[in-house]
């Protein structure tokens, strides 16, 4: 059976980083419409650790991977604790949020454009 770090709509408390390894993303139910593979490196559900959401896609080992949990209760600890550090990944989200809106505000101008 496949292991599973969460399931496509759980609500999450944590972000995962994948250290070692691989995981398959899916979305659309069993076995996914849509499929992606994340390798090392890559951080899951980032604004779990701010924010209460509910998982975009259900993420999948596909081989043996090392990842690291982080909790939004030890992460708003580090935070309290290293305010220069909470300076930056407050920066950090402002910018992604910002790009975001950019990139969804682009999408609201070309549905505009389109004639019905």
């Amino acid at each position: 059976e496949d292991m599973v770090l969460y399931d496509e709509d759980q609500l999450l408390h944590s972000a995962y980083v994948i250290k070692t390894g691989s995981v398959e993303a899916s979305r659309g139910g069993s076995g996914g419409s849509s499929v992606r593979v994340i390798g090392p490196n890559s951080l899951l559900a980032e604004r779990a650790l701010v924010v209460d959401m509910r998982a975009p896609e259900t993420i999948r080992v596909r081989e043996p991977v090392e990842a690291l949990q982080i909790r939004r209760s030890v992460f708003r600890r580090f935070l309290e604790e290293y305010p220069e550090m909470a300076q930056a990944i407050r920066a950090r989200f402002a910018e992604r949020l910002k790009a975001a809106a950019r990139d969804y505000a682009r999408v609201g101008e070309k549905l505009n454009a389109i004639d019905y």
